[in-house]
């Protein structure tokens, strides 16, 4: 999630046109004052849980730089066969980051900063800044800074009479809970990966669905959930 929202908040107005995002928010985004991104990890990169097609998506960015320290990257190759190939790769990918030449004139510079931990937001009305430890040697820091962004994973909230698993994930039977309630996407799996991560079960789970849930007369269905959007603000979407 931390690099979905650096990646957004780096995106110029051509790569933002070319999604769904909300016009308004486009128009936030783009007249932001916003220059340096930092993302701020409590561990190594080796333990990042990102995948590796959104990592090197980040250098694709056309007015964007990335930096990273360096002597922060461990050897991918010197584990002794304890990191997976995901971390492998990762951590080639944060090298190849580190080698590139930082572009001088880039519009926003994303800043990717491990083994530090947050202490304390600063600041009375506003944001300020961010006060941080650095896990090796407890030194403080302090980040100057004018919002926070918490990115930390996310789990599920508890539904009443909802099995779920000890992660906080809903239990089901690839894709079904229970009688007509189905789960896909970071409810069922995690929050891990991108939007065409969640394509494949989706799929699976809308067959199952339409196989499975036959129209029932007494139910309100698609008229109730008509009714209750018609008296909300909510703009809706059809296609």
């Amino acid at each position: 999630m931390a690099l979905d929202i650096a990646r957004v908040l780096a995106k110029n107005a051509d790569e933002l046109r070319d999604t769904d995002i909300a016009p308004a928010a486009m128009a936030a985004i783009c007249s932001s004052p916003v220059r340096d991104i930092y993302l701020v990890g409590r561990r190594s990169p080796a333990d990042a849980k990102f995948t590796n097609i959104e990592l090197r998506e980040m250098a694709t960015l056309a007015d964007a730089s990335i930096g990273i320290d360096p002597g922060c990257l461990p050897d991918p190759e010197a584990a002794d066969g304890s990191w997976s190939r995901l971390q492998r790769k990762n951590l080639h990918t944060f090298r190849e980051f580190a080698r590139a030449e930082r572009a001088d004139n880039a519009r926003r510079r994303i800043h990717f900063i491990f083994n530090t931990v947050p202490i304390e937001i600063s600041g009375i009305r506003q944001v300020t800044g961010l006060r941080l430890t650095r896990a090796s040697d407890r030194e403080a820091l302090l980040l100057r800074c004018g919002a926070v962004v918490t990115a930390t994973g996310f789990r599920p909230a508890a539904v009443a009479g909802l099995p779920v698993t000890r992660q906080g994930l809903l239990c089901h039977d690839n894709g079904k809970v229970d009688d007509r309630l189905y789960a896909v996407g970071w409810l069922a799996r995690g929050a891990s990966g991108v939007i065409g991560s969640n394509k494949p079960d989706a799929y699976a789970t809308a067959k199952r669905v339409l196989s499975e849930v036959t129209p029932d007369q007494r139910r309100a269905g698609r008229r109730w959930l008509e009714a209750r959007i018609g008296r909300t603000q909510i703009a809706t979407l059809s296609g």
